[in-house]
C-alpha cells in the first residue's frame, strides 16, 4: 500500500508544477514606452579635504587609469572602486560576480 501512495503523491506534486510553470511563459513581455527620464546630478561647490567629507570618496585620476593596465573601456577601470558596478553590454565574457 505504501508503494502505491508514492507514485500518486508524486503525480499530485508534479501536476501543479507543470501547469503553473507554463503560465509564466505565456505572459507577454513588457515594453518600454517613451524616452528615459533625464537625471540631473548636482554637488556642493565647497572644496573639502577627504577627511572632512561626510561621504565615501574614491579618486581615480587619468594617470591611475592609464598606468594601471591597458583598458578597453571605462567599466574595466572603475571595477576597482568600491560600490561601483558597471557592466559592458557588448562583452559578455567579463563577469567577476
Amino acid at each position: 500500500m505504501h508503494l502505491l501512495r508514492r507514485p500518486y503523491s508524486l503525480a499530485c506534486c508534479a501536476a501543479p508544477t507543470l501547469v503553473l510553470g507554463t503560465a509564466a511563459l505565456a505572459q507577454a513581455p513588457t515594453q518600454r514606452q517613451g524616452p528615459l527620464e533625464e537625471i540631473v546630478v548636482t554637488a556642493t561647490l565647497l572644496e573639502r579635504t577627504l577627511d572632512k567629507t561626510p561621504a565615501s570618496v574614491s579618486v581615480v585620476t587619468e594617470d591611475d587609469i592609464q598606468l594601471a593596465r591597458q583598458q578597453l573601456a571605462l567599466d574595466e577601470s572603475l571595477s576597482r572602486v568600491p560600490g561601483i558596478f558597471m557592466q559592458n553590454r557588448y562583452n559578455f565574457a567579463q563577469d567577476l560576480r
